[in-house]
């Protein structure tokens, strides 16, 4: 054992640095998103669906209000800055800390003008407001920060400081709602939020001090510009996205009521630890998959990319047929009812692998602003559907409509790729779309037709192990699609 472990250092020690950068990376987001997952069942049992309701709302608007306090710099606009700024990234970075306070301030003063209004709308008290806007402050710090040390291969401190947030919040935040259960049972959903912002806090003032050390100069006429000039038009796509993701919960929380959110939330939750899966094996296939646009050999592009879609594909329907038991785990009988959202929640993954396989086109020969297109029209349809049917229907009718707007999406960025194509000449078709648009009808059939075999506890464990012999008997093949991929990539 003893060998076995030595050589397993030796082979890590000989990767290449950006390769082992981003196993670290890799792994760290994983446990992130695992910890998260497995506190949800713990959170549930604690308070009501109305107070994990506010929780969820807590997120939501964290996320579309996150977009206008820091105009979320340290996506695209740090690592190109990173690159403008070679020889000066401290004052690069420091620019970019006073630039998004600056922000947050000028926000925050909006809020106070209009909290009774925004109150009134989102449903959050004026306590958890002041909380989201602490993290505004202080979370870009941390983000910068994280990121440089990514751009530059020096992971080892952002680990420690991802998993000490990942471990201290759900830790925290259960000890908050113990003692808020105790003594103010209608705070619960503040307690947790509290958790949240306490712990990821303590580590980005931590962050924060270590930066102002390099450099305090917080404005920088020259690198504020460069910044405003370009992440301010990314924000209809950044804003669209969100929207497209998070609107259902806000709706949600504003039709039907704070519990309903709760429950949306926890259903969606589960759908959404599959998109792990999706990005794993996405990141597996885009540089290949640039490889041969860039040599023109589109041949085997078909039978990859329907693979790759079908395997996705099944493990959603998995997540459907186990939609019961799944949530029976996660969360007490009063979220009982979240069971019938999985499934078109889940079939949803499916539609953002198939988008995205049709946006690395246009990625590759950075037509970008199709992309933003693509996601405008997506999140202003979201919208429009979930306030007609939510209405109509109650709140199980969001997972549809999350659906539809997902296919919508994804029918816009094939529409868009078949336009790039001929733009560039290409008259082929890289993908066979025609099996990859049917396996995706296909799986959605199946998903939401799963439902109606709930009562039946023997016929779907009948089909999960159907599913399993499958999987036994060509687990080669499987395997052997992945291997092709990574020779092809040499």
């Amino acid at each position: 054992m003893r060998v076995n472990i030595e050589n397993i250092k030796n082979k890590i020690a000989s990767l290449p640095l950006p390769l082992k950068t981003s196993l670290i990376y890799i792994c760290c987001s994983i446990l992130q998103k695992g910890i998260a997952f497995i506190a949800v069942p713990i959170y549930t049992r604690l308070i009501s669906p109305e107070q994990y309701g506010v929780y969820s709302l807590y997120q939501s608007w964290d996320s579309i209000l996150c977009i206008f306090a820091t105009l979320n710099m340290w996506n695209y606009l740090f690592n190109n800055g990173m690159l403008k700024y070679e020889e000066d990234r401290d004052r690069f970075t420091s620019a970019l800390i006073g630039l998004s306070g600056l922000l947050t301030g000028i926000l925050f003063i909006v809020y106070l003008c209009f909290n009774q209004s925004f109150t009134a709308i989102s449903g959050l008290s004026f306590g958890i407001m002041i909380l989201m806007f602490i993290e505004f402050l202080l979370r870009p710090s941390y983000e910068y920060w994280c990121s440089r040390q990514r751009f530059e291969y020096d992971v080892r401190r952002y680990a420690i400081a991802a998993i000490s947030i990942t471990l201290l919040t759900p830790i925290v935040s259960v000890a908050l709602i113990l003692f808020s259960n105790k003594n103010y049972p209608e705070q619960s959903g503040a307690a947790l939020v509290l958790g949240k912002v306490a712990c990821a806090g303590i580590i980005y003032i931590m962050v924060l001090i270590s930066l102002l050390k390099r450099n305090r100069k917080l404005y920088d006429k020259e690198i504020w510009k460069y910044a405003l000039n370009y992440n301010v038009p990314l924000i209809p796509h950044f804003l669209s996205g969100v929207i497209l993701s998070q609107s259902d919960r806000i709706m949600i929380g504003n039709i039907c009521g704070k519990a309903e959110a709760g429950i949306y939330s926890v259903a969606y939750s589960v759908a959404a630890v599959l998109l792990i899966v999706n990005a794993a094996v996405m990141d597996s296939i885009i540089p290949w998959t640039y490889k041969c646009l860039k040599k023109q050999d589109y041949s085997k592009l078909p039978m990859v990319s329907g693979c790759a879609l079908l395997l996705i594909a099944g493990l959603n329907i998995l997540v459907a047929i186990c939609a019961p038991e799944i949530i029976s785990i996660m969360a007490p009988e009063e979220y009982q009812i979240a069971k019938y959202i999985i499934p078109p929640v889940a079939i949803s993954n499916v539609f953002i692998f198939m988008f995205n396989l049709y946006a690395n086109i246009e990625y590759f020969y950075e037509e970008t602003k199709l992309v933003a297109i693509a996601s405008c029209f997506s999140a202003i349809a979201n919208i429009i559907l979930n306030y007609i049917f939510i209405k109509k229907f109650g709140f199980i009718a969001a997972g549809y409509t999350t659906v539809a707007c997902y296919i919508l999406y994804a029918l816009c960025h094939y529409i868009f790729m078949r336009h790039v194509l001929r733009k560039n000449g290409i008259s082929s078709n890289v993908y066979n779309n025609f099996v990859l648009w049917a396996i995706g009808i296909l799986a959605t059939i199946i998903a939401i037709l799963m439902i109606v075999i709930y009562p039946y506890f023997i016929v779907r464990i009948a089909i999960v192990v159907l599913a399993l012999i499958f999987v036994l008997i060509y687990h080669k093949k499987i395997i052997g699609f992945f291997i092709q991929i990574k020779k092809d990539k040499e």
